[in-house]
């Protein structure tokens, strides 16, 4: 039986990207959680450096929420988009999409894992918090 000894080290590798947050945006995103009894999803802004990626700010739009669910209104999206052409805001550093769990467990269920997925360009950013801080 022939062995084949790897001549890899992990620490070849390069390290994983890391994703950080502004305390400011943070301090956002759970101040909209603690306000909403129910699940409330926003989205935000990140900046790329490198290999690691800053999540600068974080925002919400007219949703409609229940108690497992958020849906961003459409009209309140296009809204955004149609001021942003016409005022020359430059959107292409809203790469975070953020929502709640509300008590749950903080981890994407199967739809959250569907959404993440159908977001185009070169990245974007999914996270899920609950109101005990969990990510």
């Amino acid at each position: 039986m022939k062995t084949y000894e790897s001549k890899l080290c992990i620490s070849s590798y390069p390290s994983p990207p890391r994703v950080r947050i502004t305390l400011a945006a943070l301090q956002r995103i759970r101040a909209y959680i603690a306000a909403c009894p129910l699940e409330i999803n926003g989205f935000g802004t990140v900046q790329r450096r490198g290999a690691n990626f800053f999540i600068t700010d974080a925002f919400i739009l007219k949703q409609k929420v229940t108690s497992v669910h958020a849906e961003t209104d459409d009209q309140a999206l296009h809204r955004l988009l149609v001021h942003a052409a016409r005022t020359g805001i430059d959107l292409s550093d809203m790469r975070l999409q953020w929502h709640s769990h509300v008590d749950m467990e903080a981890s994407f269920s199967s739809e959250d894992l569907g959404t993440a997925t159908s977001y185009m360009g070169d990245f974007m950013i999914s996270l899920v918090m609950n109101k005990r801080g969990e990510y």
